[in-house]
């Protein structure tokens, strides 16, 4: 990436810009889409429960209760029909003190057609066609500490940088700020995440020469120039309860509120002043080793067209499951998102592999 090649030009445009930037409803929005299998299968409520190389990504807070040195995090899954690919590799490491994690997420579509010079010269030639890359990428950097005053009470930070880019196109640079706490107290959890605390910012950067130009303009399109775009901070409040089943099961429920603020949405509950939308996972672990999940999530209100060319209202949500196996220091995931069909996205699979690594002590000969 070229990021501290444009890092001077970011801050030019961020300082010089900001009263004149885009506020975006949907920022950065592959974000939200989750990172774990895990957690794609508990409807992304998995902010109090969290821990190592998932907690880097939903909740820094929970680095603090991480038990192992080291422990190391991927996952891929695919989007309609193989063309787009999500990966996220994350590390988390724990000392005495501080907890400190890693991660880069990256969602993207490769080998897109150019077509803007299959018609040269008034003929149809398929030799002018060139292929590029479209990507959201996510750069992640958390860290968690225990309070020293407050017992059971852990806290972070997240440094989110970005970059987001359309071929040779459009470049896209942005970074922003995450608070997280977890709090524990009789059988409960309770967490909560302030994203983007300093608001997000990312800058844009068009690079079109003078033959787009011309081809944009003949087709109708308008010209986009430099901007900054702003993603208002938003905030997430969970709670989750264990309950114990019999001895070999238990049950783990979490529910959280996602809130948006500032601008309406289409979640279930939505203002000018702020919108909030309900998060909901369970997961039945038997003996700690083979684990079943669900959750539901990303509650919108849709409008669709009827054949009276009317608007119809309709509440679409995701329905994952997922299972998981632990054995000794490995953990497998596996989710399937969307599986009831009732959102307008496409269901997609996802799969997580997870190892732990304790320290490691030389034997004396």
């Amino acid at each position: 990436m070229k990021f501290g090649k444009n890092l001077l030009s970011i801050i030019t445009i961020v300082i010089f810009n900001v009263s004149f930037a885009q506020i975006a409803n949907y920022s950065n929005d592959f974000l939200n889409i989750g990172t774990t299998a895990r957690g794609i299968a508990l409807g992304n409520s998995i902010y109090c429960t969290a821990t190592g190389a998932s907690a880097v990504f939903y909740n820094p807070a929970n680095l603090a209760n991480f038990t192992n040195a080291l422990q190391l995090a991927i996952t891929h899954s695919q989007y309609f029909n193989k063309s787009a690919n999500l990966d996220y590799v994350a590390a988390a490491f724990k000392n005495q003190k501080l907890s400190i994690g890693f991660g880069l997420l990256r969602l993207g579509i490769d080998n897109i057609p150019n077509t803007l010079y299959l018609f040269s010269d008034g003929t149809f030639n398929v030799n002018n066609i060139s292929y590029f890359s479209a990507s959201d990428n996510a750069f992640f950097v958390s860290i968690a500490k225990n309070s020293e005053k407050i017992k059971n009470l852990s806290y972070g930070a997240k440094i989110k940088l970005i970059y987001r880019h359309l071929g040779n196109f459009v470049n896209g640079y942005g970074f922003s700020i995450d608070l997280g706490f977890t709090y524990k107290f009789d059988k409960y959890t309770v967490s909560g995440i302030l994203r983007d605390a300093t608001s997000g910012y990312t800058a844009w950067f068009y690079n079109l020469n003078d033959s787009i130009i011309n081809i944009f303009q003949q087709t109708g399109n308008s010209i986009p120039h430099n901007q900054v775009e702003i993603a208002l901070p938003s905030a997430v409040a969970a709670i989750e309860k264990p309950f114990k089943i019999s001895k070999k099961l238990t049950l783990n429920a979490e529910l959280s509120l996602l809130t948006h603020w500032g601008l309406q949405s289409n979640y279930i509950v939505s203002t000018k002043i702020f919108s909030l939308t309900p998060q909901m996972g369970l997961e039945l672990s038997y003996k700690n080793l083979l684990y079943v999940r669900t959750g539901v999530y990303n509650f919108q209100r849709i409008k669709y067209f009827t054949d009276s060319l009317r608007f119809k209202n309709s509440l679409n949500a995701f329905v994952n499951l997922g299972i998981g196996l632990h054995y000794k220091n490995f953990s497998v995931d596996y989710a399937f998102q969307n599986i009831v069909n009732q959102a307008v996205a496409l269901n997609s699979h996802f799969i997580s592999l997870i190892v732990d690594l304790k320290q490691i002590r030389l034997k004396k000969r």
